[in-house]
């Protein structure tokens, strides 16, 4: 269990005790009003705690994923890999002059382009006999 895990079960544990004794002294109708309240501090905590995710592990202008986010995805990739007894083929690119290919071809062709394109299907094992149609 991750530290905001963590943090969000003490969270919810606060807020039942809280909401169990306010409940005791507000009406009905109030009631009803009192747990959407908190229903929405709850979604909008979630929904702040993934933005703030997003933006610790993706570069705000090209939306590539930061230096540490790869490595550990990387890593998460290979363990995954090795669990499964599949091969991976880890390639890493180093160009060469880059802020000139950069300068000449632009930010969205050179940066995005790649950081965006999706994933190769999971290759599947073949029986070695050609499929026919």
């Amino acid at each position: 269990m991750g530290e905001l895990d963590l943090r969000a079960l003490v969270l919810l544990g606060a807020i039942g005790v809280l909401t169990s004794v306010v409940l005791q002294h507000v009406s009905r109708q109030n009631r009803a009003l009192l747990g959407k309240g908190i229903g929405f501090v709850l979604l909008s905590q979630q929904r702040l705690q993934q933005h703030m995710r997003e933006l610790a592990s993706h570069d705000s202008l090209t939306g590539a994923m930061t230096r540490a986010a790869w490595w550990n995805a990387a890593l998460h990739e290979v363990l995954r890999q090795r669990r499964q007894g599949a091969p991976l083929t880890p390639l890493m690119l180093d160009l060469d002059h880059f802020k000139r290919i950069n300068d000449t071809h632009g930010r969205d062709r050179v940066v995005c382009a790649p950081a965006d394109a999706p994933a190769p299907p999971a290759a599947t094992p073949t029986s070695g006999t050609a499929a026919t149609a």
